[in-house]
């Protein structure tokens, strides 16, 4: 995600890419629904955030790196335990570790998302809540989080250059951001026209 006209990058998300024996892709959504089931998704999650880790130190990364995280993982004291050793051990780049967590998943359980988000921040990483929309948590809701990031689904910026409706609705997500010291993103906006309007509207970055 990019910011400003200078376009800077403020925010990379990795990307989770798994293989057969034979070195073919398999889907993703295919393989974490396989391994939830199988009760292997806690491994998984935590794989992702050491390589997550090794990437910005290696690399030393000076923008933030969002990590996806299932809630199975986020509602598991399991995976905590490990997570808090690995973020003490990691301080420094911890700093730019962001955890990722869909609407959609965050709405299983608002307590164990709010819970989550005070021990991230206590050992120094972030939080965003990624693919918002209200039908999953009302924007009142969201008032109650301490969140580092909001990115918004991709249907409130589709078609937002000729959609008056769907642009007072993110304005009003970015006042809500402005109050909270929240910022507010977009996601994969395709069209010049929507891009121009999240511009005007000013988001803090938006992805093509």
């Amino acid at each position: 995600l990019e910011e400003g006209n200078q376009q800077q990058l403020l925010l990379e998300e990795a990307m989770a890419g798994v293989s057969d024996s034979e070195g073919e892709a398999l889907p993703i959504g295919t393989f974490i629904s396989v391994a939830e089931n199988i009760g292997k998704i806690l491994q998984f999650d935590m794989h992702v955030v050491k390589e997550m880790i090794g990437y910005i130190k290696d690399k030393s990364i000076t923008h933030d790196v969002a990590v996806n995280l299932s809630f199975t993982s986020l509602a598991s004291n399991d995976f905590r335990s490990d997570l808090y050793q690995l973020l003490q051990d990691n301080q420094e780049a911890c700093q730019r570790l962001v955890f990722s967590i869909t609407a959609y998943g965050a709405a299983k359980d608002i307590n164990a998302f709010a819970s989550f988000i005070d021990f991230v921040h206590r050992n120094g990483a972030k939080v965003m809540l990624k693919r918002f929309e209200s039908r999953f948590i009302s924007m009142d809701e969201v008032k109650q989080f301490k969140l580092d990031y909001i990115r918004l689904a991709r249907i409130y910026t589709e078609n937002i250059g000729n959609d008056s409706e769907k642009r007072r609705l993110v304005e009003a997500m970015r006042e809500l951001g402005e109050l909270l010291d929240v910022k507010v993103v977009a996601e994969a906006v395709e069209t010049d026209s929507d891009y121009q309007a999240v511009k005007e509207i000013g988001l803090s970055a938006a992805s093509r």
